[in-house]
């Protein structure tokens, strides 16, 4: 069983002390409690195109824009010929040859339908068989588009946010936005975290788990830092995002979980199954299987780009380890450690969040004043969605968004949302680049809301000396 995630980097996974955070992704953590954890496990391109490829090949090649014009042989095929039957799914394409992974669309057509519904989907057709069997699936997750919530559920309709530009090239600097998309892309890790749990007792319930080889990596994974366009080309300034990513790998009837520090890549995965398949690779490959010796005598962090003038990154585990280090202590500052509802306490006044607010008719928020409507006003877009909140949608309207008008010249407001009489989430206003509107956007727990009709507060917050004052910008 071979499962590649998309854009996942294993930063958003780890810990206290670089262990696994058991406590916010707990079927990970289920895991690495029977697998093998390769925790330094890095790509070998920023692009789904040609890491795939490698992934499946155990070799590298030179990336060629646009991607393959068609799959190249792979360890899928060599396990065929040697009697194997292959299952496969991909969410891009020629990524897979036909007779394995079936019609394949253009990737954009598989990040505009529901990705998590395919992945459910090939998950609950995996069944026991009389002949050895591979199952390949490769999934968009949880690659941007961000939509779900670790429930499963989506916060948007489609796939694009209510204020356009949020997540694109016109928000990137601003550091408001960019922590947004951070707190959106680790959401959506949560929900893959879910899924793989379905995958675990999927596997368990056909007794395959005990029996199979199951491997989990990605392709590549992201960078969130202030001023990038693209987050996702390689960059000696970015490689400690794009270059680590999970590698889990569970041998059969394997029951303890260990963590290798070997400097393993995810080239490295078909040599790996190859071996385990009992079959021989037809040609040079650049990985190894994880129990080579050779992985030992490896100490430098290797990323081709997707762009071709670009050169790739090199540089040696060191420098790498201290750089991926400093990136992993600036997540944890920013969504802390364990509970799922840490990442939506990332706002500038987190210190109200659980407050109630209490008293509309005289406008009070705990013991502190707050003003009444003035000037300054805001509006909420899809107002509706939130006053009828239906318990069997798969929608929940967790990112509340709209824009502030009467409002000073490009000063940013700090603001609260308050659900259903208590404030849930905190947050900043922004401009857009080369935008004079002011605009906002906060996610908030979905557990906020009950069935039918909510009840919803955005405020802006104040100081007066070490007080805090509110105004009420809108209600719904």
């Amino acid at each position: 069983m071979l499962v590649v995630f998309d854009e996942f980097p294993s930063t958003d996974l780890i810990g206290k002390q670089r262990r696994l955070d058991g406590t916010r992704f707990p079927n990970f953590a289920a895991l690495a409690g029977d697998a093998t954890w390769y925790r330094n496990t890095t790509t070998v391109y920023d692009t789904t195109s040609s890491a795939v490829p490698a992934i499946l090949e155990g070799r590298v090649h030179r990336y060629r824009p646009g991607g393959l014009r068609h799959p190249r042989a792979s360890v899928l095929d060599v396990a065929a010929r040697h009697g194997y039957r292959v299952h496969g799914s991909v969410d891009a394409k020629n990524l897979c040859p036909p007779n394995f992974c079936g019609r394949q669309r253009p990737t954009r057509y598989y990040l505009v339908h529901n990705r998590l519904k395919r992945l459910t989907a090939f998950i609950d057709s995996i069944k026991p068989a009389k002949r050895p069997t591979i199952w390949f699936k490769h999934t968009l997750l949880p690659h941007l588009p961000w939509i779900y919530l670790p429930s499963g559920k989506q916060y948007i309709r489609g796939v694009r946010a209510p204020i356009r530009g949020i997540n694109g090239e016109l928000g990137v600097f601003d550091r408001t936005l960019e922590r947004l998309s951070y707190q959106r892309h680790m959401l959506q890790v949560a929900a893959v975290d879910r899924v793989l749990g379905r995958l675990l007792r999927r596997l368990k319930t056909t007794g395959l788990y005990d029996r199979a080889l199951l491997v989990v990596t990605a392709d590549h994974g992201i960078s969130f830092r202030l001023g990038e366009r693209d987050k996702r080309i390689v960059t000696p300034a970015n490689v400690q995002g794009i270059a680590p990513v999970p590698l889990f790998i569970k041998r059969p009837g394997q029951r303890r979980g260990r963590v290798s520090g070997l400097w393993t890549r995810n080239v490295d995965v078909a040599p790996t199954v190859a071996r385990y398949a009992r079959v021989r690779l037809p040609w040079r490959t650049s990985g190894r299987s994880v129990f080579s010796r050779a992985l030992r005598r490896r100490h430098t962090v290797h990323v081709g780009s997707r762009l071709p003038h670009l050169n790739a990154v090199k540089l040696g585990v060191g420098d790498f380890q201290a750089r991926w280090g400093r990136t992993i202590r600036n997540t944890h500052a920013l969504f802390g450690i364990g509970s799922l509802a840490r990442l939506y306490a990332i706002g500038p006044v987190r210190q109200v969040i659980g407050r109630p607010l209490t008293g509309i008719t005289r406008l009070r928020l705990g013991d502190e004043p707050v003003s009444p409507p003035g000037r300054l006003q805001a509006s909420v877009i899809k107002a509706f969605e939130i006053r009828n909140v239906n318990p069997l949608s798969r929608l929940v309207p967790a990112l509340v968004s709209g824009h502030i008008r009467g409002g000073r010249g490009g000063l940013r407001h700090d603001l609260a949302i308050a659900v259903n009489g208590r404030v849930v989430a905190t947050g900043r206003s922004f401009f857009l680049r080369g935008s004079s509107h002011e605009g906002y956007a906060v996610m908030v727990p979905e557990t906020a809301f009950h069935p039918g009709r909510n009840s919803l507060h955005v405020l802006a917050v104040g100081r007066r000396g070490k007080r805090l004052r509110f105004r009420l910008l809108a209600r719904v």
